[in-house]
């Protein structure tokens, strides 16, 4: 089946569907050149009974939105308000998305549900890619309901997406609501964002995300902070783990990550490197960070090679497990990580409280702290940096009165 070439005033340029009761979609052809206000490929409204919606093999390429709707949706839009009482469940497995635009929101998709019930994303292999949004999220953009919802893309590429923030995918919630996403195997390359997130912008909602052997690389945030994975107001968890990559990201700051608010960053296993901004070239923390097993052994792999960005005591790692020997942590300087006439130490890393740490993983900043060096508290609970001291001991080899004492 080829939809190709149509145009709408308001919604679903190829193709309008708005159930009255429970419906199940099947689109597996191609929804090509086609234009509307909203969904400029495909417009699909959930009704009060759910919505199934199955786009496996499908081809949405060079739709787009031209005002008269909401501007969002340039290759598909789904929506859903208040009155939809049952799951809203799309399948995107093999599903391409490819140069589609949209004026507002959500170039390739835009998923805008708030139904009583929980919504569901399922895609494997599926390719978003070259999408262009006048606001956010240039391959996909998703806000869920106050039930939250589960996203999953495996094996799936984001690739040289454009919006202002959230370039690869934009995911909000509202608040109070609980969301999952779940990134496995999946690549971020080349998108770029004029403010926040170049490739994933993680905002409102308690978003639990999960990137299980991910790729974020060469994907920038022209004025804006977290080249590879913007993430703040929010609550939840980012996990990162099975080796996943943040590499070759750029922003003003958080060259791969910038991190604030309440959500948890933990890395599980994780490397940085390549990535750049005036401050953070690896990570930007401004909120709870921890270290978590994800090695051999129930160690945690944490290789930030680039740079780690603490801007004030809070941002401290949180250590729960010990770092593998392959393990580097490089420090920036910062307001907080900086030299003080006191030579009081500055913590730069803790750990739990059954857990006796090593220092050796952590790099003092490169530059700007001549004379200070790392080493673990005497408790061994805390990561200091801090004054190099030094013994001088003067040893009579003369034979003669000396003045001096024995060691300074």
């Amino acid at each position: 089946v080829k939809i190709q070439n149509n145009q709408a005033a308001d919604q679903g340029g190829g193709l309008y569907l708005s159930p009255r009761t429970s419906a199940g979609v099947a689109i597996h052809g191609q929804v090509a050149n086609n234009s509307a206000g909203s969904g400029g490929g495909v417009g699909l409204s959930a009704p009060a009974f759910g919505l199934s919606v199955d786009l496996s093999r499908a081809k949405l390429n060079g739709n787009q939105t031209l005002g008269g709707g909401t501007g969002s949706g340039g290759g598909l839009s789904v929506s859903g308000d208040s009155s939809s009482a049952e799951t809203l469940s799309i399948l995107m497995d093999d599903a391409v998305f490819r140069s589609n635009r949209a004026d507002i929101d959500g170039a390739g998709v835009h998923i805008d549900y708030s139904g009583a019930m929980p919504f569901t994303v399922s895609a494997t292999n599926c390719r978003i890619e070259g999408n262009t949004a006048g606001g956010n999220g240039g391959g996909a953009y998703l806000r869920g309901p106050a039930s939250g919802g589960t996203v999953r893309f495996t094996n799936s590429s984001f690739a040289a997406n454009r919006a202002v923030m959230g370039a690869g995918l934009f995911m909000v919630g509202q608040h109070g609501s609980q969301e999952s996403l779940m990134l496995e195997g999946t690549a971020f390359t080349g998108n770029i964002a004029q403010q926040d997130g170049g490739a994933i912008y993680l905002g409102t909602g308690g978003i639990t995300a999960t990137l299980d052997q991910v790729e974020l690389s060469s994907n920038r945030s022209l004025n804006g902070a977290g080249g590879g994975l913007y993430s703040s107001e929010g609550t939840g968890r980012i996990a990162i783990q099975g080796g996943s990559r943040i590499t070759l990201n750029s922003a003003e700051s958080g060259g791969g990550i910038f991190h604030s608010g309440q959500r948890v960053l933990a890395l599980f296993n994780a490397h940085f490197d390549g990535n750049t901004a005036s401050a953070g070239l690896g990570i930007y923390n401004a909120g709870p960070l921890t270290f978590e097993p994800g090695g051999e052994l129930g160690s945690a792999v944490v290789d930030i090679r680039d740079g780690l960005y603490l801007q004030d005591e809070s941002a401290v790692p949180m250590l729960y497990s010990n770092l593998t020997l392959d393990s580097m942590i490089q420090l920036e300087r910062s307001g907080y990580v900086t030299p003080n006439q006191t030579g009081t130490p500055i913590v730069v890393a803790s750990s739990a409280p059954s857990l006796e740490t090593e220092a050796s993983a952590f790099r003092a900043p490169a530059s700007g702290g001549e004379g200070w060096g790392i080493r673990i508290s005497d408790d061994r609970h805390e990561v200091l940096w801090e004054p190099e001291q030094y013994a001088i001991r003067y040893e009579n080899t003369m034979g003669a009165e000396n003045p001096n004492p024995d060691s300074y």
